[in-house]
């Protein structure tokens, strides 16, 4: 149904992996938010006993007119929790949740039913830290343009001959 198989039940590691890179920046692609996306941010899940599995779809920003956004704090996950005979649950449907409530579950019992759509990224890490950086200083740059009222621009960030 959704095109990939769960994750091995009884296999300790792959659920560590899986809930350890849900909050990297690097591992799995990671989309903006639709501008039309009114989807609140869910910090629990339901009860367990309404849990059958749980999908994960994509992971998004959950803004991004943060200075810097590609923190874990700022990442969700789209994600669909099956319930009853495996039936998506109306109310969790392609819902979005915070990465902490996810993470827990996935660890929580070896034999939870997980299902990852996640696309793994294709950039090298060291590609993807080098414009992180140059993404954080353009944004102080653009916010703070005056040498003689930046502080950053004494530090060598943000003045006129450092953009």
């Amino acid at each position: 149904m959704y095109g990939v198989s769960a994750l091995e039940k009884g296999n300790e590691e792959v659920r560590q992996t899986l809930s350890q890179g849900l909050s990297s920046i690097t591992r799995f692609a990671l989309h903006n938010r639709q501008d039309d996306d009114s989807r609140r941010v869910l910090t629990e899940l339901p009860a367990l006993t309404e849990i059958k599995a749980l999908v994960i779809h994509s992971r998004f920003l959950i803004t991004s007119n943060l200075v810097n956004q590609f923190t874990p704090e700022n990442i969700c996950l789209e994600c669909t929790i099956l319930h009853g005979e495996g039936t998506e649950h109306p109310g969790y449907t392609q819902q979005l949740f915070k990465i902490a409530c996810i993470a827990a579950y996935i660890i929580r019992s070896k034999s939870n039913i997980i299902v990852s759509q996640l696309e793994v990224a294709t950039l090298p890490e060291e590609y993807v830290h080098q414009h992180l950086s140059q993404d954080v200083t353009m944004g102080y740059s653009f916010g703070l343009q005056d040498e003689g009222t930046n502080p950053f621009s004494q530090m060598g960030f943000g003045g006129q001959n450092n953009i």
